[in-house]
């Protein structure tokens, strides 16, 4: 495996807890939202998300790639709660990236790590 970026974030969760309608539609997916607003603290979670989608876009820019949106991205929970990433172009999931993220939250803070990876020839 090679690594072809990393990126990492952390962010306030008390911010996120007066932001408007527009701005969670702007920047999260409707699944996203959903899976947050189901939640008993959505500030937590959705700080969280932000966070792993600044860190997949740092990532993703050391890899010289700077057209991926927040909306393209998108962060879900597989059926064992571990988190990972999906990323869309032109409204499609693409498979181009194999994207690994690490989520917390603790003490009003949320951080997130994604890295970048693709199997490569040892030489």
């Amino acid at each position: 495996m090679c690594i072809q970026g990393v990126g990492i974030d952390i962010a306030e969760i008390e911010r996120f807890k007066d932001k408007s309608d527009s701005f969670f539609r702007k920047v999260f997916t409707d699944n996203e939202i959903e899976y947050c607003l189901q939640k008993g603290e959505p500030a937590q979670h959705f700080s969280s998300r932000f966070s792993a989608k600044e860190a997949v876009i740092k990532a993703l820019g050391l890899m010289g790639i700077f057209d991926i949106t927040y909306k393209d991205i998108e962060i879900i929970n597989s059926e064992n709660k571990v988190p990972s990433c999906r990323i869309y172009k032109n409204g499609k999931i693409t498979d181009e990236f194999n994207v690994k993220i690490s989520m917390s939250h603790a003490r009003g803070y949320a951080a997130a790590v994604a890295l970048i990876s693709e199997n490569c020839k040892q030489e």
